[in-house]
């Protein structure tokens, strides 16, 4: 089972055995030419860094808003 030296321990040996029957038999599957994400064209480039701009633009509108928030709050006391 493993072409390790030494021996197997016997919960590797049971839990080998309890799991074969999950195995893979076959062929892997074949996937799309897309599939792997390797896309880098500056199309997808682009948009990547227009998401990630927007999202940091929201992100600091949060963190301003609770510091607004947090300091009338602390004012009105």
């Amino acid at each position: 089972m493993c072409e390790c030296s030494g021996e197997a321990a016997a919960e590797v040996v049971q839990l080998e055995r309890a799991l074969g029957k999950f195995r893979h038999v076959g062929r892997a599957p074949e996937l799309p030419s897309n599939f792997a994400g390797g896309d880098t064209s500056q199309e997808t480039l682009g948009s990547a860094r227009a998401w990630f701009f927007e999202f940091a633009a929201v992100a600091a509108r949060c963190v301003g808003g609770f510091f607004v928030v947090d300091g009338l709050r602390v004012h009105r006391n």
